[in-house]
């Protein structure tokens, strides 16, 4: 008798076609995909740049309020035969346990790959937050987004780890939710004539 329930309810809907596999691949379904392999993918609008400035990129590594490591790269300007004047940046987390950072930086003018390896003590869950900002800054250092680790908090007697935000992290980075913020990798840049 179970053999005939679990057949029936098994088979039961395939022999009345009442669902079917959808083939269609939607991209956010891509991106769920690459979400679940370590993957992000961010994309930055330069569209309304000055083509007479130089872009430099800044990925820094801190703990704390400290930078630990700081790496910079001259992307050069976007030339007026650029369609799209825009920054992406793919990210890759190698393990759970080893917690290797990949980045990717794409720019028209070139292209790098940079390796951030993550101290033992900061080998637990990251999370990435974007950096509102108004338009495109000149003359200075300006933050895009950050991967942030999640912090230690306790919930009905448990310890959990949480990384919310109450409201939007502004380009000074001046938020009370960052102080909790124990290891990050902040992506920024500096247009200059």
């Amino acid at each position: 008798m179970k053999r005939l329930i679990l057949f029936i309810a098994t088979f039961l809907p395939i022999i009345l076609n009442a669902q079917k596999l959808n083939k269609e691949l939607e991209s956010s379904d891509i991106n769920e995909a690459l979400n679940m392999m370590g993957v992000d993918i961010f994309k930055f609008d330069f569209d309304s740049v000055d083509l007479n400035y130089n872009l430099t990129l800044y990925l820094e590594e801190y703990i704390e309020d400290s930078i630990m490591i700081k790496k910079s790269f001259n992307m050069g300007k976007w030339s007026s035969d650029n369609i799209q004047k825009e920054i992406k940046l793919i990210s890759k987390i190698s393990s759970d346990t080893t917690k290797t950072f990949w980045f990717k930086i794409i720019h028209p003018n070139r292209q790098q790959t940079v390796r951030f390896d993550i101290l033992p003590e900061f080998r637990s869950v990251h999370y990435w937050k974007e950096i509102t900002a108004d338009n495109i800054a000149y003359g200075k250092k300006t933050p895009l987004l950050f991967l942030g680790m999640a912090w230690e908090d306790s919930y009905n007697g448990m310890k959990i780890r949480r990384f919310c935000w109450g409201e939007d992290v502004k380009c000074d980075l001046k938020n009370e939710t960052l102080k909790k913020i124990k290891h990050k990798i902040l992506l920024s840049y500096q247009l200059e004539k």
